[in-house]
């Protein structure tokens, strides 16, 4: 089951006509007796966050209707899939609420409102939190943007993942990035002929991705970011050939890694500390200077 925890997300839900409740309040409290009744037929039941905005880009991704009670059970079934609910133990409501996973834009904007900028409620702008000189939701995405494509760029041609890592007073949070850098934009950029001419990737994946690294660059925050790189084959053509490099997140930016380093961080284990054999196939090199 998927429930609305807020009620500006409830109001943005009522403009749907399939949507009948009216009332937040009354609301959830046919979602408590609902969850209370297949409690006691001995069904067990896991609950998430709704989020609007998610659902509707989920609805046009799927290419289903968002005015549907049907696409909003499946919205639910997803959540459960990829692990973003919590089982329910007979609780009240109240108590319910604040154990449910959050979206991951709703994790990220929490984030960065507590790290640094609130939004104001009137025009959406961001103002300058009591512990940062500048603003969060517009200057700092702005630089993470540009920070992005310098990355990019200086990677070069080939198929990249990228993962950005960041831990918040709020929650842990990561993103990423998929991108297939292609052509060349010739050799008389500052990068030479290793700068793409296209770079194919999902928005909503580059947005999120820019959201979580503008949040790696406050002050109460500390983070990683990982770039996995395809561009060959192996000696053999068995196997193809993959680059590691690996940075870490600052206030001024990304600061490279050396090979030693991420080879660390890739060949030790998390929780025991022991090292663990290096990935086949795979090459750890320091990150790029940018």
């Amino acid at each position: 089951m998927a429930v609305l925890t807020r009620r500006r997300d409830f109001a943005l839900m009522r403009r749907y006509r399939s949507f009948t409740f009216r009332d937040h309040g009354a609301y959830l409290r046919h979602t408590e007796r609902l969850l209370r009744s297949l409690a006691r037929q001995g069904l067990s039941t896991t609950v998430g966050g709704f989020d609007p905005g998610e659902y509707a880009q989920y609805c046009a991704r799927a290419g289903v209707d968002p005015d549907s009670a049907d696409s909003r059970a499946r919205y639910a079934a997803r959540l459960a899939a990829i692990g973003r609910t919590v089982p329910y133990a007979g609780e009240r409501i109240e108590a319910l609420l604040p154990r449910l996973p959050e979206g991951e834009r709703a994790v990220t904007a929490e984030a960065g409102e507590r790290t640094g900028g609130r939004r104001s409620p009137t025009d959406g702008t961001c103002q300058a939190g009591p512990r940062l000189g500048d603003t969060f939701g517009a200057d700092r995405f702005v630089k993470a943007a540009e920070l992005l494509n310098r990355l990019l760029d200086a990677l070069g041609q080939g198929s990249h993942s990228l993962v950005c890592s960041v831990r918040t007073p709020v929650a842990p949070l990561a993103a990423v990035l998929r991108a297939e850098c292609v052509g060349e934009r010739g050799a008389d950029t500052h990068l030479g002929d290793r700068r793409p001419g296209l770079v194919w990737m999902d928005d909503d994946e580059a947005l999120r991705f820019c959201a979580v690294l503008t949040v790696g660059g406050t002050a109460d925050c500390a983070g990683g970011l990982v770039a996995r790189s395809q561009s060959g084959t192996s000696k053999d053509q068995s196997a193809p050939t993959e680059t590691v490099r690996g940075w870490s997140v600052r206030r001024d930016g990304l600061r490279a890694l050396s090979e030693a380093e991420v080879f660390a961080a890739y060949c030790t284990d998390a929780e025991t500390g022991e090292p663990v054999p290096p990935e086949p196939g795979v090459r750890y090199q320091p990150g790029i200077e940018l």
